[in-house]
């Protein structure tokens, strides 16, 4: 079987002519000969079944030598593929260098490496309920130095609070009333956000904030809407609460993307897995929002960074076998 099919045949052919000429010169039988033909052509039959068998084993070893892949390199192709697809960057809306309104605004537009920011303020300031108010209505934007945003309600301003505490966004109330501060923050594109940071806090051991992705029609009918039918809305994305330290709070919303976020003070309404917060002592003021864009990398773009990883992993195996 180390030779080929047709050099096994022509062997085997020659091997029998010989053996069939001397049988003949001995006068065997038909019978013999038909006998020993048989024989020999079974042979014949068994070499090609080896010769194929053969052939198919080392055809299928080669392949498997050429395409061993093992499960890191295929974790490893897996990303390169996923990642060619789309690309995420890492941008901060800074507040900080923002003119002051003084309580005069009820939206403020801004850009960040061109990416359109809206912020507006809201609260649920309206049909009073056994002292808790339920509707949300706007609330000005206020903004004094370098702290950053922080929420006036009407209720807050109105009584005897004078804005307080500090004309932050907070949850604290006074008078009979809670109130549940937030800034919407509107993006001209879909966003993730991953972080909040905070110029000025009330209470700096213990301070939480809730964050919810809503659908853009959710936010276009905030007014008149309660914060309890925004969680239960379908147009509520994604929505949990975090603790802030050092002035940060972490966001982890994970793959969730929407051009609309509501940024505020501890609602436990918006809670899904955060646990240990608590209200009426949470007042902060918004100085950067820290976002990642997710966006599609154009086709041949798409095409080159997959030929580059294939080849690499070509390269790698052929190095591997040599």
């Amino acid at each position: 079987t180390r030779f080929s099919i047709s050099h096994n045949i022509a062997h085997i052919r020659l091997l029998f002519r010989f053996y069939f000429t001397i049988l003949k010169k001995r006068k065997t039988t038909n019978i013999a000969c038909h006998c020993i033909e048989t024989i020999f052509y079974i042979g014949i039959l068994f070499a090609c079944i080896n010769n194929i068998k053969s052939f198919v084993t080392q055809t299928f070893r080669r392949i498997g030598e050429f395409m061993s892949i093992n499960l890191k390199q295929i974790v490893a192709l897996g990303i390169l593929v996923s990642s060619t697809s789309v690309f995420a960057s890492t941008h901060t809306a800074n507040f900080s260098s923002v003119a002051d309104t003084n309580a005069n605004a009820n939206s403020f537009s801004y850009s960040v490496d061109g990416i359109n920011v809206n912020v507006s303020g809201w609260s649920d300031t309206f049909n009073n309920n056994s002292n808790s108010d339920t509707e949300i209505r706007t609330a000005a934007l206020d903004k004094f130095g370098s702290s950053g945003w922080g929420v006036d309600n009407s209720d807050e301003c109105s009584g005897s609070g004078g804005c307080s505490p500090q004309h932050s966004m907070d949850n604290i109330g006074s008078g009979g009333w809670v109130d549940y501060d937030m800034i919407l923050v509107s993006f001209s594109e879909a966003v993730t956000l991953t972080g909040a940071n905070f110029g000025w806090l009330y209470n700096t051991n213990s301070t939480e904030i809730s964050v919810s992705a809503i659908s853009g029609a959710l936010a276009s009918n905030l007014n008149g809407n309660t914060w309890q039918s925004v969680v239960n809305d379908a147009g509520n994305l994604w929505s949990d609460s975090s603790h802030v330290s050092n002035y940060y709070a972490g966001i982890s919303a994970g793959q969730t993307a929407s051009q609309y976020w509501l940024v505020g003070a501890y609602n436990s309404i918006f809670n899904t897995s955060f646990n240990g917060g608590s209200s009426n002592n949470d007042g902060m003021k918004l100085s950067s929002i820290d976002f990642k864009v997710t966006t599609d990398i154009p086709e041949p773009q798409t095409v080159f960074s997959l030929a580059i990883g294939l080849c690499i992993l070509v390269l790698r195996k052929r190095k591997q076998l040599s």
